[in-house]
């Protein structure tokens, strides 16, 4: 979606999809309830943000060159996953203390904090947000935690599937609700690209910077269009993220979270041979309790939900012993 935003936009696709793929390498495993399961844990520590944990995986953490640590990014994919929602300082507003990574990062290189970022990193903005929707839509309906009947709640969606079922009779529900959610990010997607167009034509940037400093997002939704994903988050919100089934898993997922971190922290030599080596290397200027536990969130921070169930299982269930 960023891709195809950013060619009908006549800008840098390449630079629109490395921010849409990499802006979520620093997420926790089970999304956002194990990102608040371990900021929880590392709150003592200096803290944590999935946002600051991707700076760290590509600048830090991914080990590709002999020269150096990190990935060899340019400055505008480092801008981009900076400020891909915004600015960093909002005009006006208090400065906010900046993530561990972000300032480092900082200090050495000046990434425009202060400013928008590129027309390509407000494409993936967008794109994640309007792809967050449809998949928890098809997530939800697969699920059968809110049925076609349920969607009905919502008018624009509603309106949608009428006329899918007007103009195909006999199309089963599955089928449906394939439609439906192509239709409903076609929709987003021709709001963003004409409310986009009519602003930068508005603004005539003549350069990135211009882009930077345009004082407000040039990519984004229409007003119209802005009520129609209130309604439809709204709809999520009570019929999915509020779910007995979802908030039982929650319960359960922060909690292996926690558990993960907990023992980490209190046995270190449960961890694995490459993660104790980095536990025990503690860098100069930095406590080594708090290295400890930056090195633990690394590595949770790492795993896939399969990886984190595994271990906890492992590292919890005595008939393990046993095997």
């Amino acid at each position: 979606m960023a891709r195809s935003l950013a060619r009908l936009l006549h800008v840098d696709e390449d630079l629109a999809e490395t921010c849409a793929l990499a802006h979520d390498l620093g997420h926790t495993p089970f999304a956002h309830v194990g990102e608040d399961a371990l900021k929880e844990c590392m709150e003592p520590y200096g803290g944590f943000d999935h946002n600051d944990q991707t700076l760290r995986v590509v600048t830090k953490l991914e080990k590709k060159y002999p020269e150096f640590d990190g990935l060899n990014l340019t400055w505008e994919s480092l801008e981009g996953l900076c400020k891909h929602n915004g600015p960093v300082y909002r005009k006006g507003k208090k400065k906010p203390k900046l993530e561990i990574t972000l300032s480092e990062i900082s200090k050495q290189m000046d990434l425009m904090l202060g400013t928008y970022a590129s027309i390509e990193a407000q494409a993936a903005g967008i794109a994640d947000d309007i792809a967050y929707n449809s998949h928890d839509l098809d997530d939800g309906l697969q699920a059968g935690m809110f049925t076609l009947k349920d969607l009905e709640q919502v008018d624009w969606v509603a309106a949608i599937m009428r006329a899918k079922r007007k103009a195909h009779p006999d199309i089963d529900d599955y089928r449906l609700t394939q439609e439906t959610i192509r239709d409903v990010m076609g929709t987003y997607v021709l709001d963003v690209l004409a409310y986009s167009r009519a602003h930068i034509l508005d603004r005539d940037p003549q350069s990135p910077d211009d882009v930077r400093g345009a004082g407000r997002q040039l990519v984004g939704m229409s007003e119209e269009m802005r009520k129609k994903d209130r309604a439809l988050r709204d709809f999520l919100w009570a019929n999915f993220y509020r779910h007995h089934q979802v908030s039982r898993v929650r319960r359960k997922v922060f909690a292996c979270v926690q558990d993960l971190f907990e023992v980490f922290m209190k046995h270190k030599r449960c961890l694995p041979a490459a993660v104790l080596k980095q536990v025990n290397d503690t860098p100069k200027g930095w406590k080594a309790e708090t290295w400890h536990a930056r090195a633990v969130a690394d590595y949770i921070a790492s795993m896939t939900d399969r990886l984190a169930l595994l271990e906890h299982r492992d590292l919890f269930d005595a008939y393990q012993v046993m095997r």
